[in-house]
């Protein structure tokens, strides 16, 4: 007689639940989850999901039609949430073949010194570089067509509507907000469609750095009725004429307006660019080649004017549910001795502002007092969590009371990171004492691969950090003013 054996089933992905399903697709990376996508339906299904929940596109035709092609798409549309924005451009004035040789040379030498490579940037056949700079030219006659028709104005109107939740949007140059992925190769891999031209780019057009994409972006989003969603705005580096660009009558936002497109954000980050990164190398120069028209001093002065209309300010009054701010300012200036501030404290947050879900708190290249800094940074003491003060200057006040000041009232050692870096302006407050301060910080862990510990940085940090310090660590010999 024989005998029988029960058949087992065999193992399936589809006998899992599909919670851990989406777990596995999760820590896949994005060439993986498309391949998982192509083993059955169920799990195309499933994999969707995770394929394209971040776009990042260029002001580019090819990045246009892809952009098309995903919101046409009957399935990805639903799960896209973040766009991304990359605001490189081509310079406006076309190269000659010869300019173009030039720089696709010097730029192949930069990355491959930049990156260290361990080998020279290979010598580009002739014929290669001719049928890249066909691709160039056209890539440039398009640009310029795209500008003069409010093509990208027009796609973003077109493709923002079929992404029903799409809640972040980003403007980012070289990485701004966001970082690289740890094993990208440029000699290998080519990040955007402007990298397989070979030549250089420029960080927006020159003088609007950003201003372009990102009101393209919000110009979509209101258009397609997206506010209720929106949770995340990002933009950097973004020139401060955005501000005046999106108050203006014939911009297609007015971000002063009645449209509450700011009104759910969670996270509102801004890099903001007080000069051009474009540098003109025709612009005339004195005798020393200096540049006659590049005065940054200027820049920084014309910032601030805008700044004090409050156009900042009356934005971050429509986000009352905010849990990420950051306003940074690339830049200050000096005139002779004095610092020259691109915004203050009082122009950027509302007065007696508070956000009761507020976690995480960045503020750079902006001037207050100690008083005002300290009673806006208590009332969030139960919420926040993060903060991080570069380039601050204390107008009338000083670094060596506020510090004391802030470990007593905030309690930052309950919170899970304080950093202040940069330089950090003060004015003594001590009876014999009235002088300027001037503190070297450094920059701390954030912009630095390999930090010094023994930064002032650091040790202010400790000392926040840490109850049993009780010590301010700032000391006279340590005030670079008179140094």
């Amino acid at each position: 007689m024989e005998s029988t054996q029960t058949q087992q089933p065999q193992p399936h992905l589809l006998n899992l639940p599909r919670e851990l399903i989406h777990q596995i697709c999760e820590a896949l990376d994005l060439k993986d989850v498309r391949q998982f996508r192509l083993t059955c339906r169920q799990l195309a299904a499933i994999g969707a999901c995770h394929a394209l929940p971040t776009v990042i596109f260029f002001f580019h035709r090819d990045d246009f039609a892809a952009l098309r092609a995903i919101a046409n798409h009957p399935v990805y549309p639903k799960y896209v949430k973040t766009l991304i924005y990359d605001a490189e451009v081509l310079e406006d004035t076309r190269m000659t073949y010869k300019n173009y040789v030039e720089d696709t040379r010097e730029f192949a030498s930069m990355r491959s010194h930049a990156h260290r490579a361990r080998r020279a940037a290979a010598t580009v056949p002739e014929a290669e570089l001719k049928a890249k700079y066909k691709a160039y030219k056209l890539a440039h006659a398009a640009q310029k067509e795209i500008l003069e028709t409010s093509e990208d104005f027009q796609v973003l109107h077109e493709v923002v509507a079929k992404f029903p939740n799409l809640d972040d949007i980003l403007m980012s140059v070289d990485f701004e907000f966001r970082k690289p992925e740890e094993d990208y190769n440029p000699e290998l891999e080519l990040r955007g469609p402007f990298d397989k031209l070979g030549c250089a780019t420029i960080p927006g057009f020159p003088k609007a750095e950003g201003v372009r994409h990102l009101s393209a972006l919000l110009a979509a989003v209101q258009a397609a009725g997206r506010m209720k969603k929106l949770k995340s705005i990002r933009a950097g580096s973004l020139h401060y004429s955005f501000f005046n660009h999106s108050l203006s009558a014939g911009s297609p936002i007015r971000i002063d307006g009645g449209v509450d497109i700011f009104q759910n954000l969670t996270r509102f980050e801004l890099s903001i660019h007080c000069h051009s990164e474009f540098v003109d190398e025709n612009r005339p120069h004195d005798e020393d080649n200096n540049p006659l028209d590049d005065d940054d001093t200027d820049h920084v002065d014309e910032c601030r004017r805008v700044m004090r209309t409050g156009v900042i300010r009356k934005l971050l009054r429509k986000m009352p549910n905010l849990e990420v701010l950051s306003i940074l300012f690339s830049e200050h200036d000096f005139d002779g001795d004095e610092a020259i501030f691109p915004a203050s404290f009082s122009e950027i947050i509302p007065a007696d502002q508070v956000w009761p879900n507020l976690e995480t708190l960045r503020l750079g290249s902006i001037e207050t007092d100690r008083e005002e800094l300290v009673a806006f940074l208590v009332r969030h003491k139960e919420s926040l969590m993060s903060l991080s003060l570069q380039d601050i200057r204390l107008i009338e006040t000083s670094w060596l009371k506020l510090l004391p000041q802030l470990k007593k009232e905030l309690e930052p050692e309950l919170m899970e990171d304080v950093w202040i870096t940069g330089v950090a302006y003060g004015q003594c407050e001590d009876e014999f004492d009235t002088g300027p301060e001037e503190w070297e910080l450094g920059d701390g862990p954030e912009f630095e691969e390999r930090p010094d510990r023994k930064e002032l940085a650091y040790k202010v940090h400790g000392y926040l950090m840490n109850s049993d310090r009780t010590t301010c660590p700032l000391t006279a010999a340590d005030n670079m003013y008179d140094v």
